[in-house]
């Protein structure tokens, strides 16, 4: 960490501002301190303490001081300068709960919205504690929120906000949703992207305003405790309604041996790539180190081509249209026609693993009288 104050520090966080800027969080000490924040205003070469204690205004039912942000966080497609930044308190009084903020100040400030997961807890197995947030927009003004369970590590949570962040549904366990026939395991500290994300990737076509595209859900698969998880990804085509998955990014694990807590981006060529820890057994020559993962590449590009008189001959067409999985629309209403004629091109890498595309399946939609 470019930074050192003689204390330890846990859990750094790294988002890029709207206007640009870098900022770091971590906790100050420990989970219970608190969030110091750290700011670059040149791609990270030089570095500035800009909060010495993070407040996120307006929280209810706890000291707004001591939320943990290091988590997860989105900026609004239709509002580009609000920032969307999930929190969380974790042994806060023996309680754990996770909360959404929005700062409208490139991470200046903070102010509470909700409770994505209240305050309970930690010690009542059935009674909904929750920590480690994820938070994605998913269209719509709908926001996807997916939670590790912070007593006994028994659940998979998840909730979803209609109404952008102004409330949350109930708390649904997801752990058999998830299962995905990994026997007894649990889908922990998960990170969160859409396709159409350009935080995700960079000069993607696909509009995050509309919520194109897959959601993938990055994080660890758990079999109850440390030294015992492998880094995971699932993937869902209706927003988190249903998940599919999960592909293992690593190979058999030596007892002893630990991995997670990493994240995920997206290359331009479609590949994936995530990287995190690999703890080797306490007391080994070499404890820790990092690992990455490479996985996808699946590729799939559309032309639409008009065809006005009949006689075969192109006259006009979409250009390249990149399809990413899920649902894609194509708008056409530039290209009246009494024919089209669609071209799909498919790409595949063989030599990196993941989901594979299974089909494309196209579906014609007027939405005005025919020109």
């Amino acid at each position: 960490m470019p930074y050192e104050d003689g204390h330890t520090h846990s859990e750094p966080g790294l988002y890029r501002m709207p206007n640009d800027d870098l900022i770091l969080q971590f906790w100050r000490t420990w989970c219970w301190s608190g969030t110091k924040q750290l700011r670059s205003k040149d791609n990270g070469k030089t570095w500035t303490v800009d909060i010495e204690q993070v407040e996120v205004e307006g929280v209810t039912g706890a000291e707004d001081n001591m939320a943990i942000g290091t988590e997860d966080f989105f900026v609004d497609p239709e509002h580009p300068s609000h920032l969307y930044m999930a929190f969380q308190y974790f042994r806060y009084n023996s309680k754990a709960g996770t909360l959404l903020a929005r700062s409208t100040d490139n991470g200046k400030s903070y102010s509470f919205l909700s409770w994505i997961g209240p305050l309970a807890d930690e010690k009542a197995p059935d009674g909904g504690a929750t920590f480690e947030p994820a938070i994605e927009y998913v269209g719509k003004r709908t926001i996807v929120a997916v939670m590790r369970d912070a007593a006994g590590n028994r659940r998979t949570w998840q909730a979803i906000s209609t109404n952008m962040g102004a409330s949350f549904s109930p708390l649904t366990d997801i752990s058999d949703k998830i299962n995905g026939g990994v026997p007894n395991g649990l889908w922990q500290r998960v990170r969160l992207y859409k396709e159409s994300n350009p935080y995700f990737q960079y000069n993607n076509q696909l509009s995050y305003a509309r919520g194109e595209g897959r959601l993938w859900g990055f994080g660890l698969h758990s079999n109850g405790g440390g030294f015992t998880r492998k880094p995971v990804v699932y993937w869902s085509d209706d927003n988190g309604q249903s998940w599919h998955g999960p592909e293992l990014l690593h190979g058999p694990m030596r007892p002893g041996t630990d991995t997670g807590y990493g994240d995920l981006k997206r290359r331009v060529d479609n590949t994936f790539v995530a990287a995190t820890y690999y703890g080797h057994p306490p007391g080994s020559r070499n404890e820790a180190d990092v690992e990455q993962y490479t996985f996808g590449g699946e590729r799939a590009t559309l032309i639409i081509e008009t065809d006005r008189n009949g006689d075969g001959v192109p006259e006009a067409d979409s250009r390249r249209c990149e399809l990413h999985g899920g649902k894609n629309v194509v708008p056409v209403s530039s290209l009246p026609a009494r024919r089209w004629r669609f071209r799909l091109l498919l790409g595949s890498n063989n030599k990196v693993r993941g989901p594979k595309i299974g089909s494309v399946d196209i579906t014609a939609r007027k939405t005005s009288a025919p020109r």
